[in-house]
């Protein structure tokens, strides 16, 4: 579960306030990203909502292992653009690759 203190930091909240926003004990969250328990998939959901991700992500899990995380990175962006920008993106990208 490491990834659950990157996500709580990226967004600059404590475990405290991650711990509240889940109706637990701070001391339950820390065990979470320490690994030391796994939350229960209730709590996963809630999460990926917080820290508007995908379950996966937080988990760490990849079912797509070829992909760098940098690829990862861009692919979660992508998520939050319009269709419009999107294909204006993929224009792009189909640019560069005629280029390699």
């Amino acid at each position: 579960m490491n990834n659950l203190k990157s996500y709580r930091i990226k967004f600059k909240m404590s475990q405290l306030e991650v711990a509240n926003f889940l109706n637990i004990k701070q001391a339950t969250y820390s065990g979470y990203e320490l690994s030391k328990f796994e939350p229960p998939i209730e709590t996963l959901k809630k999460l990926a909502t917080l820290f508007n991700t995908s379950i996966d992500a937080l988990v760490g899990y990849n079912s797509n292992t070829s992909l760098s995380d940098a690829q990862i990175e861009l692919i979660d962006e992508i998520k939050h653009i319009s269709d419009e920008k999107c294909k204006r993106l993929k224009s792009y990208l189909d640019g560069l690759q005629d280029k390699n």
